[in-house]
């Protein structure tokens, strides 16, 4: 019975000075729906991005020479050589495709830029996941003709629209080459970077006389998940005898190599910006703790009259807590229904998956509590230690 009446004592109180109770909320609201906003933003976008890592797990793997150690280097290469090789030994358990990096200048129209050059096999689309075609189509299987594919911040850039790049000549090294295709990529799972051309292999050899078509990187799509490790050692071996080198000379690199630091990464990112929007959670609670301090103030009169009738210190204690926690609880909830609204309006705007992530909640209504507590301890504390004497006194 006694919480009871101290629950609607504080209620009442809250009531009586509706502007105050009102504006302490929104420091409250908006601390706590900064944070469960951002935390629910964080794990949805993290959710996707580890989603297209593990698109490629156990399936997709790079093989390319280990430049850690020179001499490694200076002793073996990759050439087309090497993708008949494997191709023909391994067509049955993997499609196989192949890039060779390059950098060069372009001009779009009148404009001229520096850009990074990715000649690529007939298969790389398949094999590799990282082009998806927003406007018009991969090139044919076995062309050698002179054309490109352009991203689309290149093309809006250069022609306005991305449509409207199709068809267009680039002077690449001073060598023409049609847009033939804008292409969509995850900046995330590639390089990122935005001037990234992609060319036939076959027609990048012929311009630039690479008699011995050297290759970068080997891109294998392994067909059966049960076979990935197995097979990233058995490439290596098979193209270590073909030349006489060390096995060591060729390095692997498979998309769950890089899950985990991917994935600790985007954690670590999203706690710290969290923190951050915490800040202003913690100048919420300091509001709460300057109003209470100022109620004590107002009420002392009050207080003095309590405990001459007979209520004791733990009384006044419990009467102020219990309205401080009404407050933060409040501002809690009602600070997660905003942060999840926020959330679910950010994903939809980001065409993001949304990610009910209810920890989230627990978290920041837990934390809100807590933040209750110790702001409102102070206040309760000295509004039971005041003599009812000099509390009767007051004006």
């Amino acid at each position: 019975m006694q919480m009871k009446n101290t629950l609607r004592l504080a209620l009442e109180q809250l009531k009586a000075n509706k502007l105050r109770t009102f504006l302490t909320l929104i420091g409250i609201i908006i601390g706590v729906g900064s944070v469960v906003a951002i935390l629910l933003i964080g794990e949805s976008g993290r959710k996707d991005i580890i989603g297209e890592f593990e698109k490629d797990a156990n399936k997709l793997f790079y093989l390319h020479l280990d430049t850690s150690d020179q001499s490694k280097t200076n002793q073996a290469s990759l050439g087309w050589r090497d993708i008949d090789l494997l191709r023909d030994q391994y067509q049955r358990q993997a499609q196989i495709a192949a890039s060779y990096l390059d950098q060069k200048e372009a001009v779009f129209e009148q404009d001229t830029e520096q850009v990074d050059i990715t000649a690529v096999t007939d298969n790389y689309s398949q094999v590799s996941n990282m082009i998806n075609i927003a406007y018009g189509s991969f090139w044919n299987e076995g062309t050698n003709q002179n054309v490109v594919l352009i991203n689309e911040a290149l093309a809006e850039k250069h022609y306005g629209t991305a449509s409207q790049a199709i068809g267009h000549s680039i002077m690449i090294d001073r060598v023409p080459f049609t847009i033939q295709a804008v292409y969509t990529t995850n900046d995330f799972v590639q390089n990122g970077s935005q001037a990234n051309l992609y060319v036939p292999l076959q027609s990048w050899y012929k311009i630039h006389y690479l008699t011995d078509r050297p290759v970068h990187s080997v891109e294998v799509l392994v067909l059966s998940e049960n076979s990935f490790d197995q097979l990233r050692t058995e490439m290596v071996r098979t193209l270590a005898e073909s030349k006489g080198v060390a096995e060591t000379s060729f390095r692997t690199q498979a998309v769950d190599d890089q899950l985990d630091m991917v994935n600790n990464i985007l954690r670590i990112f999203t706690a710290i910006i969290s923190s951050v929007a915490g800040i202003s959670l913690l100048v919420g609670g300091i509001g709460v703790m300057n109003i209470m301090l100022v109620s004590v103030m107002e009420r002392t009169r009050e207080i003095g009259i309590r405990k001459a009738i007979g209520a004791k210190p733990r009384h006044i204690l419990q009467q102020f807590l219990i309205e401080t926690l009404v407050l933060t609880t409040l501002g809690g909830f009602i600070g997660c229904l905003f942060g999840l609204g926020m959330a679910l309006l950010v994903t939809q705007l980001a065409e993001m998956s949304f990610v009910f992530y209810w920890p989230v909640f627990l978290i920041s209504f837990g934390i809100t509590t807590i933040i209750g507590i110790l702001s409102g301890f102070y206040p309760a504390r000295k509004a039971a230690r005041l003599d009812p004497i000099v509390s009767l006194r007051y004006e």
